[in-house]
């Protein structure tokens, strides 16, 4: 598989599958026990793949199961289907990849264990339905979505993305989701812990429902920006979201202004960040054509910069909204090392509503040391019921 580096924020795609040999499936094809594959395996337009509970399927090096028309896999709780490396030693398999043909095709995966993969699952316009689906060390992206696709997905578990791959020359490694390309995915209870670069990552015209995502240490990678969640010209809308200990809990950035952000958030949680809880903000600060790009109602950002992020005092903000727009209400941000919350650009679209800032900001560092600091904005922001206590500096710090 080649790669290259992101180009002006567009994502790497991977490798399509041409002229290759492979063993093909005939109409329906069952397998159990245990199953080897040296090569890759098809399951053509008009055949499925069944996979009984407690088969281990061995994959060799950057093998993968390729579905243009059905996979069932039956896993059950206490006897899951489980993919597996077949080599210590060489690189990793490819999990499972969904082409557009599977699309309505009702290809469903219950209790399936990924474990030691470079893609765990790989969609290109499909939508299967996954329920307690497991990825132990994907090294680029547990699941990757591409071309509108939109599976429902349950009970999702991936863990350490990107962890035990040594240093790549791209950025686009230790994901647990990704969502691009007009995806919009139904997620509901998903759980991302231990990530190099992102819980998960939406770009594209991408959007979708995610509910109740919990999400800690999103840490360490150094091409990307590590956050929990990235959304990128995207429209999606989140409900019960918790980030723990990550570097950012959330980034909402708008790049491509022939397309659309706008994240909508509901009752969030961001604890122990190390930079900044919230980052809102546009790639081109220089571009005025602000709008809001996020809406968050009944947000905390707790302990930004505290002795219980990855390293403490080196926080630059809980919330930062920087030249771009948002509209958020009931907020509560406490127990920041640096400021509170950081305007920069800011106009009349963004609005707090209901906004309460305590024990926060750093002291003798100027803006820094208050509880909300403002900069360089020349149109005013809309504060409503705002209150601010505990601040080492000004409750309230402005400049142009």
């Amino acid at each position: 598989m080649s790669l290259s580096p992101m180009v002006n924020g567009e994502p790497l795609e991977q490798t399509d599958f041409d002229d290759e040999n492979y063993v093909s499936a005939r109409s329906t094809t069952t397998w159990s026990g245990t199953v080897d594959l040296t090569s890759n395996y098809y399951v053509d337009i008009q055949d499925e793949l069944l996979i009984t509970s407690c088969t281990n399927v061995t994959m060799s090096s950057s093998v993968r199961i390729i579905v243009d028309g059905r996979i069932t896999i039956q896993g059950t709780p206490t006897c899951p289907v489980v993919l597996s490396s077949s080599s210590t030693t060489s690189s990793d398999h490819e999990g499972i990849q969904f082409n557009s043909s599977s699309n309505g095709r009702g290809s469903i995966i219950n209790h399936l264990h990924i474990e030691d993969s470079i893609f765990g699952l790989t969609l290109y316009n499909s939508d299967p339905v996954l329920n307690n689906v497991t990825i132990f060390n994907p090294d680029r992206v547990g699941i990757d979505m591409f071309g509108s696709s939109s599976p429902v997905i349950r009970d999702l578990h991936v863990e350490q993305a990107g962890r035990l791959l040594p240093f790549q020359n791209d950025w686009r490694y230790g994901i647990g989701m990704s969502v691009g390309s007009g995806s919009t995915p139904i997620v509901e209870r998903a759980y991302f812990t231990d990530h190099l670069l992102r819980g998960l990552n939406l770009w594209g015209g991408s959007g979708g429902i995610f509910r109740d995502i919990v999400m800690d240490n999103i840490s360490g990678a150094t091409l990307g920006e590590p956050t929990g969640v990235w959304v990128e010209d995207s429209v999606p809308l989140f409900e019960d979201l918790r980030v723990d200990k990550s570097d950012t809990g959330i980034i909402v950035r708008h790049i491509d202004d022939s397309g659309y952000t706008r994240g909508v958030f509901r009752d969030v949680v961001i604890t122990n960040s190390m930079y900044r809880g919230v980052y809102l903000d546009k790639q081109n600060h220089n571009n005025y054509s602000n709008y809001e790009t996020a809406d968050f109602t009944n947000l905390s950002v707790l302990g930004t910069g505290s002795a219980g992020a990855k390293t403490a005092n080196i926080a630059n903000a809980a919330i930062e909204v920087n030249a771009t727009g948002a509209w958020l209400e009931n907020v509560l941000v406490e127990d920041s090392s640096s400021v509170g919350v950081r305007l920069f650009r800011v106009d009349s679209s963004t609005t707090f509503r209901n906004l309460t800032i305590k024990d926060s900001g750093e002291a003798g560092q100027g803006p820094h040391s208050a509880g909300l600091a403002i900069t360089s904005s020349y149109f005013a922001a809309h504060l409503e019921d705002l209150e601010i206590s505990g601040s080492p500096g000004p409750a309230l710090w402005s400049s142009s």
